[in-house]
């Protein structure tokens, strides 16, 4: 998911990352009675009981997380999405000031039973909200300031340790050290899909705003199947956060939402033209994940 411009250690990602997976209690929402070869929960269980073969103990959750995540044999997954770059001021409507198009790529090494090293980099690229034009390394004229601004590309990494605590909570860890996040995952169940909700906190000390709010959609019956390697997902999720720096308007009063809906793709195949060729003038590293 897109940040602003700046390296970082997870837990500082939706895409996710992309996927929304911290923040709420979990709770699960019951099913849809008939759907076929889906049970349906009963409207009396209680709210964190979830039947399915996917999340029957600690480690089939863990490694189901890890297959919508990820791939569990080490395969690449992009999460490639679309969205807007949302301008939100304290005396005007929300003006948008770019589209945007972005992907976060994924990569993991199974290091034991429960423990997997989570390679994963963004990067975003901004249009023109009305002609689609890539202002990657252009000029933009900057309708707060008045000023040319050069476009930059918003470029962001991890490198982290995905291992269940001692409670079977899912955490990850900065793999160059540091203390493990625990991810505490919102399920709502609608007939033979599952929600992954959730939000991500921020430290009180780092720029304000910074929020992160999403949601991921699986398949039941793809979670409750063993043998893929991988599990498709889509997702939605919104961003709040100081400006782009490329913009060179600290003082200015507001701040940005970014707004995006994307999936996980089966690979680099599947990112739209355009977009590759600036992956491959500004993220040649990660493209060679794939070789």
């Amino acid at each position: 998911m897109p940040e602003s411009n700046r390296e970082v250690n997870r837990r500082d990602l939706l895409g996710v990352s992309a996927l929304a997976l911290s923040g709420l209690a979990a709770a699960c929402a019951p099913g849809t009675p008939g759907s076929e070869g889906v049970p349906a929960l009963d409207e009396a269980s209680p709210p964190q009981d979830l039947s399915d073969a996917w999340s029957a103990t600690p480690e089939s959750t863990f490694r189901n997380f890890v297959r919508v995540r990820a791939d569990l044999n080490g395969g690449v997954s992009p999460w490639w999405w679309s969205g807007v770059y949302v301008a939100v001021t304290p005396d005007a409507n929300p003006r948008v000031l770019f589209a945007a198009e972005g992907c976060e790529t994924k990569r993991v090494e199974r290091l034991d039973e429960n423990r997997y090293e989570i390679w994963s980099k963004v990067m975003t690229v901004f249009k023109d909200p009305e002609t689609g034009e890539i202002l990657n390394g252009k000029e933009y004229l900057n309708p707060f300031t008045g000023e040319l601004n050069q476009v930059e590309p918003n470029v962001i990494g991890s490198h982290m340790i995905l291992e269940p605590d001692a409670q079977g909570h899912i955490t990850e860890r900065p793999a160059a050290g540091g203390d493990p996040a625990v991810l505490d995952l919102s399920w709502v169940r609608s007939g033979d899909k599952l929600l992954m909700v959730g939000s991500r906190d921020y430290p009180e000390e780092r720029p304000i705003p910074l929020a992160e709010y999403g949601t991921t959609v699986v398949d039941v019956p793809a979670l409750n199947d063993p043998g893929p390697s991988r599990v498709e997902a889509v997702f939605s999720s919104v961003y709040l956060a100081p400006w782009q720096r490329f913009l060179a308007m600290p003082e200015q009063a507001g701040h940005a939402v970014w707004h995006a809906v994307g999936r996980k793709t089966h690979g680099f195949h599947e990112l739209t033209p355009a977009y590759l060729s600036e992956a491959e003038r500004y993220i040649p590293d990660v493209l060679a994940w794939a070789d």
